[in-house]
């Protein structure tokens, strides 16, 4: 067994270079949800909680001259346990080492689409709320996203609602590389707002909350043929990215780490769906395997 490793809370909210969504992170480790102050007990951390130690699942991504548009990426598209629509997404979540070139753009992330089954062939009137945890202008940044695609490839994209609460903004917030943090987005399908937080050593560092039925100029509300119901929702999922820019030909790579997945459906509170710990492979019941570079790793290297 390694010696007990430190994390960080964080809550972050959806969508990268989009408009904001309601997103809510939440701190797993000895406790399974953000109860109490716990210290780092001797960590070489100064900051966090302690965790035991144990597996992550690790998603690596990495390309050279990445052409403008097109992305290369590893995804987990998680296996709902019942037929609910997920309507929080919490993870726990680590950048162990990112590098981008030119335009370029790497990050992790977690997300939630929805979209009338039928309009599926594409993302013509697709929904994410995401949160990113990547290199952005400042450094490595944690941002948050709500928004509805525009054209088949979401190359346009528009947010939707108002932000109603939460002093955090699409400029986003400063991480530290090599730490680990819990991210979790909250939907609430009864009052159509999404939460959005990000936290550290149990204080709240950012929080924001989206009211996606009231608008603001350049966000409108959600209306045909958008839709946001349990019945339009289409999956959740974990990703590790990189991304070529508008004028393309930079590299980039990420090195991401997850622990700690907790799910809630159709608005129930989310419980612990996958800590890694059952096995060295991913459970073909839990988890579906887009790409490659997925694969679990017995704690921090």
């Amino acid at each position: 067994m390694t010696p007990a490793r430190c994390r960080q809370t964080i809550v972050v909210q959806r969508n990268m270079r989009r408009p904001e969504g309601r997103l809510l992170i939440q701190l797993a480790g000895l406790v399974s949800i953000w109860t109490g102050s716990i210290g780092c007990g001797g960590s070489s951390h100064s900051q966090g909680v302690d965790v035991p130690p144990g597996h992550v699942a690790v998603l690596q991504a990495a390309a050279t001259t990445v052409p403008a548009g097109t992305s290369r990426d590893p995804q987990l598209i998680i296996v709902p346990p019942s037929m609910g629509a997920i309507s929080t997404l919490q993870v726990d979540v680590e950048i162990a080492a990112t590098m981008a070139t030119g335009d370029t753009d790497d990050r992790a992330e977690l997300a939630l689409r929805f979209q009338p089954v039928a309009d599926r062939a594409d993302t013509t009137t697709a929904i994410y709320f995401r949160i990113d945890l990547g290199t952005g202008p400042g450094g490595v940044l944690a941002r948050r996203y709500y928004f509805e695609c525009l054209d088949p490839t979401c190359t346009m994209t528009t947010s939707i609602g108002t932000r109603t609460g939460g002093e955090w903004t699409s400029a986003g917030a400063i991480i530290t590389e090599g730490t680990f943090y819990t991210a979790s987005i909250a939907f609430d399908p009864m009052s159509k707002t999404v939460e959005f937080k990000l936290g550290s050593n149990n204080t709240t560092i950012a929080t924001t909350t989206i009211d996606l039925l009231q608008t603001s100029t350049g966000s409108p509300t959600i209306a045909p043929p958008y839709d946001i119901s349990n019945e339009s929702f289409m999956r959740g999922f974990l990703e590790a990215l990189v991304h070529g820019g508008s004028t393309g030909g930079g590299d980039g790579s990420v090195d991401a780490r997850f622990d700690n997945v907790y799910i809630g459906t159709s608005g129930a509170a989310p419980i612990l769906f996958d800590d890694f710990e059952a096995a060295t492979t991913f459970d073909a019941a839990k988890w579906i395997i887009n790409g490659t570079g997925a694969s679990i790793s017995s704690g921090t290297p």
